[in-house]
């Protein structure tokens, strides 16, 4: 088990990795896919799949981040979306040193056991797990059927085997409900937040900038907040307030959660809560 104090956060600045990096460094589970080893500066630094125990499912972490950052309540804590791999169940009686120590390492990274202490501990939330546990077919991790330099369509038949254990369990009535429900959920929050003035700020980096320069704020998150302070620090404005709002509109991105450039404020918030 990983110790809590030794998870990396990363808050601040973005790391300078590729994404293609990171995702390499994300997958490459021991005895499946070699080390990511990359040079900075005088320091040669090797990644490799660090998902034992806990961390191959972060819900747990997920939540209990959630709690550090904006309190202990569950009420601050909207809803989780937990989507699986579909990873079939371990064949009893392994044989072989390999074999056996496939057979440990699946235990140890088993993502049903945080499953079940979600649903233990915070049965209270809107929680969505949308996993298959019983495939048909187990697909090993490094399966890409037909591999080799002369394949015309190489991974063909191993995606065909995804996707029809996909087609079969996503067709099943309680997984339809299921993903029904989930969906509704998402929806129905989705909305919530729009009506919010946070919103705006969230979804497209708008923020406002009061006019008058002799006021000490220089800018604001969202409308309300600016609405409130130009009428209680500026009442006496000849402007209307509304008119001062939508003039004084700054920003706009298409690209939702991302602040502009020229943004003087602090970080865009990390969370809504509903």
């Amino acid at each position: 088990m990983v110790p809590r104090q030794s998870l990396k956060r990363n808050y601040g600045r973005a790391d300078s990795l590729e994404i293609w990096e990171v995702a390499r460094a994300a997958t490459a589970a021991p005895m499946f896919f070699k080390e990511l080893k990359l040079d900075n500066g005088n320091t040669k630094i090797i990644f490799t799949d660090g998902g034992m125990g806990p961390t191959n499912n972060p819900t747990m972490e997920g939540i209990q981040e959630i709690k550090s950052i904006h309190g202990q309540s569950n009420s601050n804590i909207g809803i989780i979306v937990n989507i699986g791999t579909a990873r079939g169940a371990e064949k009893p009686g392994a044989r072989g040193i390999v074999r056996r120590f496939k057979s440990f390492a699946n235990e140890a990274t088993d993502p049903e056991k945080v499953v079940g202490q979600v649903q233990l501990h915070y049965s209270d939330l809107s929680y969505f797990r949308l996993n298959n546990p019983k495939p048909k077919v187990n697909i090993d991790l490094d399966e890409w059927k037909p591999h080799g330099l002369f394949t015309r369509n190489p991974g063909e038949k191993t995606l065909q085997r995804i996707e029809a254990e996909f087609i079969h369990w996503s067709g099943k009535t309680q997984n339809i409900k299921d993903i029904e429900a989930c969906a509704k959920e998402l929806v129905r929050r989705r909305r919530r937040r729009a009506q919010t003035s946070l919103w705006e700020r969230y979804a497209t980096g708008t923020y406002y900038v009061c006019p008058y320069d002799a006021c000490t704020t220089a800018s604001f998150h969202d409308h309300g907040s600016f609405d409130s302070h130009l009428r209680g620090t500026h009442p006496d404005s000849d402007e209307d307030v509304n008119m001062t709002i939508r003039r004084m509109k700054k920003g706009g991105s298409t690209r939702p959660g991302l602040p502009m450039a020229n943004d003087p404020r602090q970080p865009l918030m990390s969370f809504i809560k509903y």
